[in-house]
């Protein structure tokens, strides 16, 4: 009979360890992050609810996890989403830099629709985003249903009075009205001085026709962007879309007997249709090597993730801190930020061979008072959640979530184990209203995450996502108050 820490003989533990502690950290996106993951999700939602409106969607699963996969990718950097040098882009690529994302003149609205929502969640939330979806889609339903009268505001400009056209743009005070109005209202004299501040005076902002209230010309957004109605989507645009996600040679690419065409995308996904949940992981782990750029601003996880180390090394300098990662890119990101902070840090990845391992794990064993000693290790989830004993470490940092549960467990357990002498404390950094956040409310819904520490072999495999699943981890299902199961 197998025996794990948890097993008891006489109601005494029968491994004695030093407590360990998981604290969840439930952080908030900056601004511009929050309207880049918004673009993003905005895309994917799209594209999963053709194949749910289509009944394909666990036919395309494979299509899905890839979608998920950019999603966590998105919330660790998005960085880690940009396409490498030289390689050719597509016209469904979301703008991820630049000024137009926050840009703030009329004329410079993204002219991607996923660019587009994902400014207006950004600037404005997407409490407020869905306020005005939800207007839009009443004027829609209204127009369908021959329900609207000639006094109808949303039919037509409240500054000409013509009807709209479909290139109508929307305030943030949910008012609609046509560009060429718009545009009038900003570049003629301000004729009520009195209701705007001299700050917003000079900032450009005007005063809302309809409802008076502040509007600013970085707060307008094209109306077709944040609603368009249902219509037939196009399957082979969606593959093309992920077509540069798939890494030749990955666990995506390698099953199956034949290889498809160079350029045969819907009979690639057609052959790769039985995908387990662990393949995503090794998606994860097989993300290309790209050179490190050194003015990539750090993301909210990568600050969170400073702040914790400088804590510990503060209170005490001989500490030694296990950090994990699904992305190998995200994991050089990481130790180009600490390097600039004079963080020493060392690797521990799978394309390491025997030799660099064991010297990694050899100077990172090294005693603090040593010169050349190593704070800090970066390790690959996949590469070094099992096999290894690094009791030399007492803090254990997660960056992001496994799709299998027991995964994480493994890797937390490298640390601590027998010859642990500390005790041990787990930080999991999830970002809120993410694919994370939902991924653990899941988890916690069918019962998979037992107790806050995982202790090894407390939960079992992931199983397969139920459509349900795949709803609430897109945001999909924004009714759902997690009172319920499949």
């Amino acid at each position: 009979m197998r025996r794990n820490k948890e097993s008891t003989l006489n109601g005494v533990k029968i491994l004695q360890l030093p407590p360990k502690t998981t604290n969840l950290t439930t952080l908030q996106f900056e601004t511009d992050e929050r309207a880049i993951y918004a673009a993003l999700e905005a895309r994917a939602q799209m594209q999963v609810n053709k194949f749910i409106k289509e009944g394909t969607l666990m036919k395309n699963y494979s299509v899905v996890l890839v979608l998920l996969t950019r999603l966590r990718q998105c919330v660790n950097h998005p960085w880690l989403l940009r396409r490498k040098p030289g390689e050719e882009g597509s016209e469904g690529d979301t703008l991820v830099v630049g000024d137009e994302l926050f840009g703030g003149d009329i004329g410079k609205t993204c002219k991607n629709d996923s660019d587009e929502y994902g400014r207006a969640v950004g600037l404005l939330g997407a409490q407020a985003v869905e306020g005005i979806k939800r207007k839009l889609e009443e004027r829609h339903e209204r127009t369908i249903n021959e329900t609207s009268t000639p006094d109808d505001q949303d039919m037509e400009c409240s500054i000409c009075y013509e009807p709209f056209d479909g290139t109508e743009l929307v305030t943030s005070c949910k008012h609609l009205y046509c560009k060429p109005c718009l545009e009038t209202l900003f570049t003629q004299p301000i004729r009520d001085a009195t209701t705007l501040t001299e700050e917003q005076a000079a900032q450009g902002s005007r005063v809302c026709p309809m409802c008076r209230s502040i509007v600013s010309k970085g707060h307008i957004f094209r109306a077709s962007a944040i609603f368009q109605p249902p219509k037939e989507a196009d399957i082979s645009k969606v593959e093309e879309d992920l077509k540069p996600d798939i890494k030749p040679g990955s666990s995506l690419d390698r099953k199956g007997k034949k290889r498809a065409a160079p350029g045969s995308i819907e009979e690639f996904f057609e052959k790769k249709r039985r995908v387990s949940d662990d393949d995503v992981d090794e998606v994860a782990d097989e993300v290309d090597e790209l050179e490190i750029e050194e003015d990539i601003p750090p993301s909210t996880k990568m600050k969170k993730l400073l702040e914790l180390v400088q804590g510990y090394l503060a209170e005490d300098k001989s500490v030694k801190v296990l950090v994990f990662s699904q992305f190998v890119s995200f994991l050089d990101l990481l130790s180009d930020f600490l390097n600039i902070h004079g963080i020493k840090n060392i690797g521990y990845r799978g394309s390491m061979g025997q030799s660099e391992r064991s010297e990694a794990i050899r100077r990172f064993s090294m005693p603090s008072a040593i010169a050349d000693s190593i704070s800090v290790m970066l390790i690959s989830t996949k590469a070094g959640g099992v096999g290894l004993n690094l009791t030399m470490a007492s803090k254990v940092i997660c960056c992001d979530l496994a799709w299998n549960p027991a995964t994480e467990n493994q890797a937390v357990d490298r640390a601590h184990r027998i010859g642990q002498s500390r005790p041990v404390t787990v930080e999991r950094l999830v970002i809120e209203d993410t694919v994370e956040d939902r991924l653990l409310e899941i988890q916690r819904q069918k019962g998979l995450l037992a107790d806050g520490a995982m202790g090894e072999g407390a939960i079992s495999k992931v199983g397969r996502l139920t459509v349900e699943n795949i709803r609430r981890l897109f945001a999909m299902d924004r009714e759902y108050e997690g009172d319920g199961d499949d």
